[in-house]
């Protein structure tokens, strides 16, 4: 019986992750990398705000500590990778300082042919691409396999790609979404069992914790220190006792119960010889979430 529950359990969290992986597959297609033609992205109804960012899917604004690769085929001598200063500018041969952050490439491709032509080349053939993305990053906490900082290669992403790089465990429910504007944080709650919600455009500088259900486990009875133990997997039965201050003096440690409510309502009741497992002359038992364990008393 205990196997077909696990059987059930892992077969809802295949599916949660063969469907994330659905979605990204579909969202991968419709918000890819950022294009040549980032410059001039698809137009959006005027004055539409969700048109505004959905344009922010398909651009890469530069910014400080990014790597940018600049072939110039007129010269093919000069250096090729050149990394933005903190205060947002590149060092070209020909040109000297020049202000690249918060460009797309294709805008500091036209600024550089500009640049180039008034003067040293008649006609500049040159192209600028992103060889180090590093400006841009989002913040990641709670239950993902990746905890820390992600590289954006996008001005928004969606939160359906930054779970699946991320790699969500799944059982994830919502994740909190703090974002600074003007100075001060605003926080958004995301419901992971909506799938419409995977959608949410996430920004550079955003912070995403990843949050799954708080489950439990009861220790009743003969214990010094009766109390709920949150729940982990992998937690045993003289784990639980033990994180309960262990069994009273006058603790019946032989008939220890199990109390487990399966899926159709019922309750089941397991009986454990804590002394056996002490001495390992038993296996220890794996609790479930929501069991209750019960210590009864001894009267002799």
């Amino acid at each position: 019986m205990r196997g077909r529950r696990v059987q059930l359990t892992q077969g809802r969290e295949t599916l949660l992750l063969l469907a994330l992986m659905f979605l990204f597959a579909i969202w991968s297609d419709a918000f890819g990398a950022p294009r040549r033609q980032e410059a001039a992205p698809r137009q959006a109804p005027s004055g539409s705000a969700e048109g505004t960012e959905r344009r922010l899917t398909e651009i890469y604004r530069v910014g400080p500590e990014d790597v940018l690769e600049i072939t110039l085929a007129n010269d093919p001598e000069l250096p090729r990778e050149y990394r933005i200063s903190s205060s947002g500018h590149i060092f070209f041969p020909y040109l000297g300082s020049v202000a690249v952050a918060g460009k797309t490439t294709a805008e500091i491709e036209r600024e550089l042919h500009q640049l180039l032509q008034n003067g040293y080349f008649e006609n500049p053939e040159l192209t600028v691409a992103v060889k180090e993305y590093r400006s841009h990053y989002v913040y990641l906490l709670g239950d993902v396999g990746a905890v820390g900082p992600m590289i954006l290669t996008r001005e928004r992403v969606p939160l359906i790609e930054i779970l699946a790089r991320a790699g969500v465990r799944p059982t994830a429910r919502r994740v909190t979404l703090t974002r600074w504007q003007d100075g001060r944080p605003t926080t958004v709650v995301v419901d992971l069992t909506t799938p419409e919600k995977y959608t949410t455009l996430v920004a550079p500088g955003d912070i995403l914790e990843v949050q799954s259900p708080r489950e439990y486990v009861f220790i009743t009875g003969e214990v010094r220190t009766p109390q709920a133990i949150e729940y982990v997997p992998g937690l045993t039965l003289s784990q639980a006792i033990i994180h309960a201050g262990g069994p009273s003096e006058f603790a019946k440690r032989s008939r220890v119960q199990i109390k487990r409510r399966r899926a159709d309502g019922r309750v089941e009741v397991f009986q454990a010889n804590l002394d056996k497992i002490i001495r390992g002359q038993a296996p220890d038992v794996e609790l479930h979430p929501n069991d209750t364990v019960y210590v009864p008393r001894r009267f002799w």
